[in-house]
């Protein structure tokens, strides 16, 4: 499916509910993410037609996490990085708290790094575990770290550079559910859900399944 009505896609994407009938679909699925197309022309607004942002992907120089794309149908999954090195331009994808997909400037050092959730683990052999990621990337590592905790990702070296894990007193977002786009610490956590102090002072209680630890 290269194209959905526009009147069927997820209400996490930041575009209008009127225009054209139809809206490109991104390759990876349409719950976890946003189209690149989308992320330039509707968000940053670097385009106004879909043309527009063929060539700036054919003539300047784009990357999702440290590689050059050229599909604007290359999905952005959250906290994915985008950077326009040409221009000194750096995003990190995100949610907002009106529950729409957002991008989040950043400067060149951020860029570098992204953070994921462990979704999984499994083992190959008695040292060696292979991490699953929130988004379906997978990553071989060797130290301690559980279910529900965030890794940062070196980007350039490819590699986890640092462990988050999900305990009381970490900032967290939460990226599904009723509460979605809200942000705070963990306030308590007791088995499957996590009580989360938000930026407003309101408490909140959420499916550790549902929230990212961030730094």
């Amino acid at each position: 499916m290269v194209h959905l009505k526009r009147n069927k896609v997820p209400k996490t994407w930041p575009i209008p509910r009127k225009g054209t009938k139809y809206v490109v679909v991104m390759k990876e699925g349409i719950e976890q993410g946003i189209p690149l197309l989308i992320a330039i022309r509707d968000i940053l607004k670097y385009a106004r037609k879909r043309k527009e942002v063929k060539y700036i992907l054919n003539n300047i120089e784009v990357k999702i996490n440290n590689k050059i794309v050229y599909d604007e149908r290359r999905g952005l999954m959250l906290f994915d990085i985008l950077a326009f090195p040409s221009i000194k331009e750096y995003y990190r994808l995100t949610i907002n708290k009106n529950k729409k997909f957002d991008l989040e400037k950043i400067n060149e050092n951020e860029a570098k790094e992204r953070i994921a959730k462990i979704e999984n683990k499994k083992k190959i052999d008695n040292k060696t575990i292979q991490l699953n990621l929130l988004g379906g990337q997978n990553y071989i590592y060797d130290k301690d770290c559980k279910v529900g905790d965030s890794i940062i990702i070196d980007l350039e070296a490819n590699k986890i550079k640092e462990i988050i894990p999900a305990k009381e007193g970490m900032k967290a977002l939460v990226f599904e559910g009723k509460h979605l786009g809200q942000r705070g610490k963990i306030k308590k956590i007791d088995e499957d859900y996590c009580i989360i102090s938000t930026e407003e002072g309101e408490d909140i209680k959420a499916l550790i399944k549902h929230i990212i630890v961030v730094k």
